[in-house]
């Protein structure tokens, strides 16, 4: 006998030869006392535990949807490939492949994980892809695996949970073309410079298209006047908010994180900064500090600066400075020193060939910037911390001074 679910969406049994989760009868939703978010959380529940197979759950979720909220979802969409595939976005080439060198690292550390020192990386083609009367809901944005997707049952599940009254949701409609600059971390300025800035200015007419950001933070002002586009021309995706425009684009992420042709499109921002007769004076050796962000914070950091003091370093904070300052401190510089975060994201606009120390907490790395320093083709030197204050991979953490004083050594040699 069939269940009840399967009845209600009409998935036919075993081996009738049909598509799954086509159909949903326009009475199956209807129930006294019940709205339709309750609807929807109660059969979400009941299909995750009866019906076989996440692919199938998956479809016959999908259809719940589109027959509770269709003025909200009016197509779900789960990556590109499918959008391709069932014709609802093209795909354009905006630049050809590409290749990175291989990685430079050294460090006073015995053992580095396998990702260090990797071959040199091809990187695949850069595609935008367009959908025609497209939505816009934080939906066309990178995973935490840098995969390009659409349309998320993730982005659906934060507007219904954190939003009982979706029925009186419909779409903000805009008569334009329009480029989405949104990611589920578009906060983040690595995010924003290494991943986003430079695949937007490799997509065709970018100019001519309303730009949406998830989040209006100073560096995205700073960098949208510094291209020359209008406050008018940036569009804040507004929380929980659909969108409907004329057409959507988005350009992919490779799924190799140093993606050539973007980074190359981002150090050009450099070039717009006119060089002041003052930026002689700059320091030539930085230290990135963290600030009171509260994580990866150096707990000895006063030893720390006592040591690199001595050798010319000068403490800089990242978020007190504009953009435009951020390029001038980096371009001047021939040393960076940092703990591993997101001010390690100015390498884009040193010299190449720059030195750069990046200090992890004790059991944590992470490749991020190590690609940036590929891409710059300059040594990356790497320092473990050698306590954690709670044992997390993002903890606060000590340095060992004399560990520290050996690797300044060895990158100030380089």
């Amino acid at each position: 006998m069939r269940s009840a679910v399967s009845k209600l969406l009409d998935i036919p049994p075993a081996g009738a030869g049909r598509e799954y989760g086509q159909t949903l009868p326009a009475d199956a939703v209807g129930h006294a006392g019940m709205d339709s978010v309750a609807v929807y959380e109660f059969l979400h529940k009941t299909i995750r535990n009866v019906v076989p197979g996440k692919r199938l759950q998956r479809r016959c979720i999908e259809t719940l949807r589109a027959a509770l909220f269709p003025e909200v979802l009016k197509d779900v969409r789960i990556t590109a490939v499918e959008a391709l595939r069932e014709g609802a976005a093209t795909r354009a080439v905006v630049h050809g492949p590409s290749y990175a060198p291989a990685f430079r690292v050294k460090s006073v550390d015995s053992e580095l994980p396998a990702r260090f020192n990797a071959p040199e990386a091809h990187i695949p083609e850069l595609y935008e892809y367009t959908f025609p009367d497209g939505h816009c809901f934080r939906t066309f944005a990178l995973d935490r695996e840098r995969r390009f997707i659409a349309d998320t049952p993730a982005a659906f599940n934060d507007l219904y949970r954190n939003n009982k009254d979706i029925r009186t949701r419909r779409p903000v409609f805009i008569n334009e073309d329009a480029l989405a600059l949104n990611t589920w971390h578009a906060g983040g300025y690595y995010t924003w410079f290494a991943e986003l800035v430079g695949r937007m200015l490799h997509c065709p007419a970018w100019r001519n298209k309303l730009l949406c950001v998830d989040d209006n933070f100073p560096y995205q002002t700073e960098t949208f006047a510094l291209l020359g586009v209008p406050k008018e021309r940036v569009l804040t995706v507004a929380d929980y908010r659909l969108y409907r425009f004329r057409s959507v684009g988005v350009v992919n992420a490779p799924p190799h994180r140093c993606c050539v042709p973007a980074l190359s499109a981002v150090r050009e921002l450099s070039a717009l900064v006119p060089r002041g007769n003052f930026e002689d004076e700059l320091p030539k050796r930085l230290y990135l500090g963290r600030g009171d962000i509260g994580n990866r914070d150096v707990e000895n950091e006063d030893e720390l600066l006592a040591l690199l003091g001595a050798c010319g370093f000068r403490k800089i904070l990242c978020a007190e400075h504009p953009v435009d300052m951020k390029i001038r401190l980096a371009r001047n510089a021939d040393a960076v020193v940092c703990p591993h975060g997101a001010a390690a994201t100015n390498l884009l606009f040193c010299k190449p060939g720059v030195r750069f120390l990046e200090i992890f907490p004790p059991g944590f790395v992470e490749g991020s910037y190590v690609a940036l320093s590929q891409f710059m083709n300059c040594e990356h030197h790497v320092v473990m911390g050698n306590k954690s204050v709670t044992g997390e991979r993002n903890s606060n953490f000590y340095v060992d001074i004399e560990k520290m004083r050996q690797a300044v050594d060895l990158l100030l040699k380089s």
